[in-house]
């Protein structure tokens, strides 16, 4: 009995070491994909004239030149590309153009990481319904229901 319990402890002991190791190899790879996808993809992307200067100029003239979320006036070189699902948890969607959306900085940078239904659900009303149309006519309604926003009232 003795023997079972000391090597149930040896057990927990090397499965921690164990998942200890097995996290550090995933923190690696996600480093790696993070240089991939946001380092040198999205920042170079985000510059050249068939990428991300494409995207803005297209976003702006739907938009009527003006913030997704606040509605100030924008120029090219004051627009801010969002990600609607951060870049950050989302890797996968860095360079995905249907995750993206154009604002000014002082909203781009309010949202920051977070996750876009929680950070919508605390902003002014008029500024809920002009994001909300702004998903709706850049990326569709389905878009909406995939960011879990079609059910949510302005307030």
């Amino acid at each position: 009995m003795e023997d079972d319990l000391q090597n149930l402890i040896n057990d927990i002991k090397n499965t921690g070491k164990k998942i200890k190791q097995v996290n550090k190899k995933i923190n690696s790879l996600y480093q790696i994909q993070r240089i991939e996808k946001v380092t040198n993809g999205y920042e170079v992307w985000r510059f050249q004239e068939n990428g991300g200067v494409k995207l803005v100029k297209e976003q702006l003239i739907i938009l009527n030149f003006e913030c997704s979320v606040c509605g100030v006036k924008l120029t090219e070189k004051e627009t801010t590309i969002d990600h609607l699902k951060p870049k950050y948890k989302y890797l996968g969607n860095a360079l995905s153009t249907d995750n993206m959306l154009i604002m000014c900085r002082s909203c781009n940078g309010g949202k920051a990481t977070k996750e876009l239904k929680s950070w919508y659900q605390n902003l002014p009303s008029t500024w809920q319904k002009r994001l909300y149309e702004a998903i709706k006519k850049i990326h569709g309604y389905s878009k909406l229901i995939e960011l879990g926003l079609q059910n949510i009232k302005s307030k």
